[in-house]
């Protein structure tokens, strides 16, 4: 099964719907990038919040630079390069401003606006509408085709359903995208009494609110805390529930966070979402595919980890757009003059994962690196799970330690100063080094 048959040349319109998390953004917009380039009729729109459109649209700037040229592909078929069979749109009241920092309370504000905007710009590419709310649709008169909408856009199939049901248009076939495995799906949406997280999560938090309790501290009561109980996933070894999620009592995620992913369990089972696309290697688990599909009925599709083929080919550049960007390359520059190659450690727990509640480990880390001489690269992005500014304070300064929000993870990884990558093992950053053969620890 696949998301766009090959053999049907019609052109066809795919719209993503992604969420402001960078692990989850970008196998998404790799895997849309691939797909453009196999698919020359293929048309592509990204609908997006302020926080992650300037970047989100570098990126994409950066992997179609070197697509820019018609292809022997494009010239053969008569279709346009890549570049031109992409857009975007921000889905956001005329004059705001992306915000800096990416906070529960800034998501909360997001989610609104977007969720106000959307229907507007939906409606739009139906109605083949040459400008929606001052973006130019390149793609007039080709409507949607299919939706690709991350896991936490828990509204998009009621708002589809919402936004076209008056408008007499059929809701074009809804594919849910989650950047992990498929036994990890199962465990997060497969039947409360199988062992699925997300439903009995949501329920006993709606059993609370039902009672009076407030909405915020319910769903803080009950999210993502393991139950002790014994849970078997398909195929894989029977384990305490609170193995399956091991950085669950890591994290304090505000009942906000909570409210707004935990949704994805009835936006799953919604009768209009057909499938689930996981930047995952169906083959490895094969026991759980089969289960997704023949108990859920959804159809499922694998795709692998998903990188342009630059990448593949070990030939990736990658353009230094910020000041962190600079510092890390340049201090990486150094160290490979200083220390030599595969001497630094780079360290990174992507943007949600921190152990809050016992940052001192952090500490030890960071102290253990440079008692022994090994210096690092720690970055440490996220609003929604701040790192405490006294233990970054701690070691800024050092001059074999590079301390950033984000750091360009793939040209860290593909550095020849780089040797050891501490990371929290990320469906990203697992795939990332995977494809590299630098030292890992878990």
């Amino acid at each position: 099964m696949t998301l766009i048959p090959a053999d049907d040349t019609a052109p066809k319109h795919l719209v993503l719907v992604p969420v402001a998390m960078w692990g989850h953004i970008r196998p998404l917009l790799h895997l849309v990038v691939n797909l453009l380039t196999l698919h020359p009729n293929l048309h592509a729109t990204f609908l997006l919040t302020p926080s992650i459109a300037p970047r989100l649209e570098k990126d994409l700037e950066h992997l179609t630079s070197h697509l820019g040229q018609q292809s022997v592909v494009d010239i053969s078929t008569g279709s346009k390069p890549i570049a031109e069979r992409l857009q975007t749109f921000t889905c956001a009241h005329e004059g705001t401003e992306p915000s800096k920092e990416f906070t529960p309370d800034v998501m909360k504000k997001e989610g609104v606006d977007f969720a106000n905007v959307l229907p507007g710009i939906i409606s739009g590419l139906y109605d083949g509408k040459h400008n929606i709310g001052g973006t130019l649709n390149k793609f007039e008169g080709l409507p949607p085709t299919l939706f690709l909408f991350d896991m936490f856009q828990t509204l998009i199939p009621d708002l589809m359903v919402n936004t076209l049901g008056p408008l007499n248009i059929p809701v074009p076939p809804l594919v849910m995208f989650c950047p992990s495995s498929p036994a990890h799906v199962w465990h997060s949406f497969s039947p409360e009494e199988r062992g699925g997280t997300f439903g009995r999560m949501l329920r006993l938090a709606e059993e609370d609110i039902a009672k009076g309790v407030d909405s915020i501290e319910a769903f803080e009561r009950y999210g993502f805390k393991g139950t002790g109980q014994v849970a078997a996933l398909p195929g894989l070894p029977v384990k305490y529930d609170y193995e399956w999620w091991p950085h669950g009592d890591t994290v304090v995620l505000g009942g906000q966070v909570l409210a707004a992913t935990l949704p994805a369990y009835r936006a799953f089972l919604h009768k209009n979402t057909v499938g689930i696309t996981m930047a995952f290697t169906g083959e490895l688990e094969p026991e759980a595919v089969a289960a997704l599909e023949s108990e859920l009925g959804k159809t499922i599709f694998t795709v692998g980890p998903q990188f342009p083929e630059e990448m593949w080919e070990e030939d990736f550049s990658v353009k230094a757009d910020s000041d962190d960007d600079r510092r890390v390359v340049a201090f990486l520059d150094h160290m490979q003059e200083k220390h030599g190659s595969r001497s630094v450690c780079y360290i990174s727990f992507g943007s949600l994962f921190f152990p809050l509640l016992r940052p001192e480990l952090i500490r030890y880390i960071l102290q253990t690196l440079q008692e022994s001489g090994i210096p690092f690269v720690f970055a440490y992005a996220s609003g929604v799970a701040p790192v405490p500014p006294e233990l970054i304070e701690e070691f800024v300064g050092l001059e074999d330690a590079c301390l950033v929000k984000f750091a360009p993870q793939w040209a860290v990884l593909k550095h020849a100063a780089t040797g050891f990558f501490i990371t929290h093992c990320g469906s990203n950053s697992t795939h990332e080094v995977s494809c590299d053969d630098r030292h890992r620890m878990h």
